[in-house]
């Protein structure tokens, strides 16, 4: 899809974007337990480039969650 935006014409892309996630938990004890949660996404961000030019930005997070109860 091409958008004009005055004198410059952009290309717009779609992108898949992949998310992973995993969950662990060790129970040491009746009063204590360790959780851990960890999510990655990964893919190619969805911003306008010049018509002639490559998208070169990608899209990376990862989030790490610890919780001692």
């Amino acid at each position: 899809m091409c958008v004009s935006r005055g004198p410059t014409t952009y290309e717009r892309r779609t992108n898949l974007i992949a998310r992973v996630a995993s969950g662990f938990e060790y129970r040491f004890s009746d009063f204590a337990k360790f959780n851990q949660d960890v999510t990655v996404l990964a893919g190619e961000d969805n911003t306008e480039v010049p018509v002639g030019t490559e998208n070169t930005d990608t899209y990376t997070s990862v989030n790490l969650v610890y919780n001692f109860e």
